[in-house]
């Protein structure tokens, strides 16, 4: 038989599809799918093409066929799998190579109605003509118009359309949005299908801005999908295109968001080794604005003269940029801590120490819950617990209150409490995406720098806004008789990295035994050198309270969480707290000593993701009846 693999991969069709997701078990969201090939990122990356019967990652570059599919999941050699296609095909020595007709199904397996599209109307062009954009750069990029609105199409490589938003054919007045996009759109970069070979791109804030520089001349233009701060979606996707450019231009709006947008791409791509990230100085507020006020030449020589981030060692004050936008809210969870030092700022460092057995980890992960339920994105170094101790502590702090939640089991001596299958196997999808970690045991020895590189790639590829270090003597495993000397030195990296990549990072140290538990600490009782308070933005103690007594005096409650440190506002508070044994827990005291004495809540949105066949009060799954699976009572 003469027939190449490709033809009979062609033959084989869109089944390939079906049969590829069950056997592998891909889950699917729209018309992508969640890539199994690799386990970073939170969007669905993995296409299927049914023009090249294959799905293709768009974060980590892998493609897959049917026949791959048999010989890497199958296992089977290259003879195997071409015998296993043959069959399934009712392929014969005689059978000669049929190009295979589409379906109604391929056809149309669009997410949204592309029907209505049409070439533009003499009113659109008239008014892209005004932005100073032409009838070529219309159609090399591919601009339709729908029920008499301009439509700006994102293509994907293969020149699918995965996504559509539309705007008026006139100057906006303020009255409704300027933009609005169809239901399920998938928006990578614009222009993705024409730059996918480039090695050096321009990435712009709007469509509009990357067709007025193509109208300059510059062939490799992008736009970002969404506004300057919502960068997440298309890094993930682009992941690995994005970091193998050998330079990125950014040419976002010249005002606070798109300064600050820049900033953040900037850390997240910039190869240090390259140096490849290098912006645009507009004189106004955007590009095509530029273009229209100060002429074709001068956005060209402006894109030209990019320069690179960082690269002054000195700024005159009055080009400092103003920046007082609101940050994604990140906070401890515990009210009076997070007033007096306003939250976990980007770009500050906090300190949380204790003597041992006083609480500060369990403190912490409470902090972890907390930010997991805000949807920010934490990268934990766990330096004492195994990652399963640690993902089973987690889960019963935040369950383990709840009815029917647990079962009881006697590993060695003791008996434990743990939470329910069905309430982990939720839980772990409650914080899919959102926390990973890192362990002391992944190697050994003198071995910081190496968890300085897993962070930063954290923080550049996942978009981790949070980082936790449990602990800072686990970390530092040394012999060096100058142990304090590295620990500053250590902290003090830290703090750099929070202010390059506007990251916050927790530390957690243990303390001077002084006095002992029960007793209060100064703000130099923490272990090790005083530079590392110096250092530091917030320096938080963990304390219990011993039978009762704390300072010798009498106490009512299990614990005290005090600030001795806040370099922002400098507000030394302290909190009352009450821990649960059971589920080891840790909850603030409000109104402490007074009628109005109560333990603050709080709402862990996790059962959401309860699978649907278990009940929602027993946590056990539902049985059903035979004979009665598909009556409708």
């Amino acid at each position: 038989m003469n027939m190449e693999i490709s033809q009979m991969v062609e033959m084989y069709g869109n089944q390939a599809e079906e049969e590829i997701v069950n056997d592998l078990g891909i889950r699917k969201k729209g018309k992508k799918y969640y890539c199994p090939f690799h386990s970073d990122g939170k969007v669905p990356n993995l296409s299927y093409d049914d023009k090249r019967n294959q799905f293709k990652c768009f974060a980590c570059g892998e493609t897959y066929d049917i026949y791959k599919h048999y010989t890497e999941h199958y296992n089977l050699s290259n003879y195997e799998a071409v015998v296993k296609l043959k069959e399934k095909l009712n392929i014969t020595d005689d059978t000669k190579y049929k190009k295979p007709k589409k379906t109604k199904k391929d056809k149309v397996n669009k997410k949204y109605d592309v029907s209505g599209l049409t070439e533009v109307s003499n009113k659109t062009v008239k008014y892209l003509n005004t932005r100073g954009i032409s009838e070529k750069t219309i159609e090399y990029l591919g601009v339709k118009e729908k029920d008499g609105l301009i439509a700006i199409i994102y293509y994907d490589e293969y020149g699918e359309n995965v996504g559509m938003k539309y705007r008026r054919p006139d100057k906006y007045n303020n009255s409704g949005p300027k933009y609005w996009s169809e239901t399920n759109s998938n928006f990578i970069l614009y222009n993705f299908n024409n730059i996918k070979n480039e090695n050096s791109i321009i990435i712009t804030e709007g469509e509009i801005d990357a067709m007025i520089l193509y109208e300059c001349g510059f062939k490799n233009v992008t736009s970002i999908p969404t506004g300057a701060n919502s960068n997440d979606e298309w890094i993930n996707t682009h992941w690995e295109y994005l970091k193998n450019l050998d330079e990125i231009i950014l040419c976002f709006d010249n005002d606070g968001p798109g300064i600050s947008g820049m900033e953040e791409v900037s850390r997240r791509l910039n190869n240090e080794n390259k140096n490849k990230i290098r912006f645009v100085e507009l004189n106004c507020k955007d590009a095509n604005l530029e273009f229209h006020k100060n002429g074709k030449e001068s956005l060209i020589e402006l894109v030209k003269g990019a320069e690179f981030f960082g690269k002054d060692e000195y700024i005159n004050v009055s080009k400092v940029e103003r920046n007082i936008q609101k940050q994604k809210r990140k906070v401890t969870g515990f009210k009076a801590i997070d007033y007096a030092i306003n939250g976990l700022i980007n770009g500050k460092s906090t300190l949380i120490t204790s003597r041992t057995s006083e609480g500060k980890s369990t403190f912490v992960n409470e902090v972890m819950i907390n930010n997991i339920e805000e949807g920010n994105k934490i990268f934990a170094y766990v330096g004492e617990d195994t990652k399963r101790d640690f993902k089973e502590d987690l889960f019963l702090k935040i369950a383990g209150h709840e009815k029917n939640a647990t079962f009881v089991k006697t590993l060695n001596v003791r008996p434990e409490k743990f939470v329910k299958k069905s309430v982990y196997d939720a839980l772990s999808m409650w914080a899919d995406k959102n926390l990973f970690l890192h362990h002391a045991d992944d190697y050994k020895g003198w071995h910081h720098d190496k968890v300085f590189k897993a962070m930063e790639r954290a923080v550049k590829k996942d978009g981790v806004k949070l980082l936790i270090i449990d602990n800072l003597m686990k970390i530092l495993v040394t012999n060096s008789s100058e142990i304090y000397i590295d620990q500053a030195n250590f902290v003090e990296k830290v703090t750099k990295f929070d202010k390059k990549f506007g990251t916050h990072t927790i530390i957690v140290a243990h303390a001077k035994k002084g006095k002992g538990k029960g007793y209060s600490m100064g703000i130099n009782d923490n272990m090790g050198s005083s530079n590392i308070i110096n250092k530091i933005d917030n320096v938080i103690a963990v304390y219990r309270v011993i039978d009762n007594k704390f300072d010798d005096k009498e106490c009512n409650h299990d614990g005290i969480v005090e600030i001795l440190k806040g370099r922002k506002f400098g507000e030394m508070v302290k909190m009352y707290t009450k821990y649960d044994k059971e589920t080891r827990s840790l909850k603030e005291v409000l109104n402490a000593d007074t009628s109005n004495e109560r333990i603050s809540g709080r709402s862990i949105k996790w059962k959401q993701y309860l699978s649907d066949d278990i009940d929602k009060n027993t946590y056990e799954k539902i049985e059903v009846k035979k004979g009665l699976e598909n009556s409708p009572f």
